[in-house]
């Protein structure tokens, strides 16, 4: 377990943004939705045509920016677990804050809504050893 001083270190490492305009490199498809820091957006790389997500944030104060940024490096830190949403990458431009992530076409919410009758004992062990898996790799 790294120490407080070291995983601040790690965290600055991976908190780097790129400071180009975004819009240059990407196109907004559609509106996916909106969060308590921010709006997010289905958008399509113009290089190669990936179709990922933008969080869009528009930090409100200093320590509301520090906790987007610390967000992004932690998100970074853990890219090498499946279980974890991957940055694909991230820009601050008009002190605004753009992070590019997989896209997640689908939620959990979904399959449960779907099939709101009982589950089987082999999908309930497969979500919960997910969910463990991943509580085990942050922790």
């Amino acid at each position: 377990m790294p120490t407080e001083k070291l995983f601040e270190e790690n965290l600055e490492e991976y908190c780097h943004l790129k400071v180009d305009d975004p819009s240059k490199f990407y196109d907004i498809v559609g509106k996916l939705g909106v969060g308590g820091f921010a709006k997010v957006f289905k958008v399509r790389r113009k290089s190669d045509g990936l179709v990922c997500a933008l969080k869009f944030v528009e930090p409100k104060t200093d320590s509301e920016r520090k906790v987007i940024l610390n967000e992004i490096g932690v998100m970074r830190m853990c890219q090498q677990n499946q279980g974890i949403l991957k940055v694909i990458e991230a820009y601050d431009f008009k002190q605004r804050l753009w992070i590019f992530v997989e896209l997640m076409d689908d939620a959990l919410t979904s399959y449960v809504q779907a099939f709101h009758k009982s589950y089987s004992e082999d999908i309930v062990k497969y979500v919960l050893k997910k969910s463990l898996e991943g509580l085990d790799f942050l922790h």
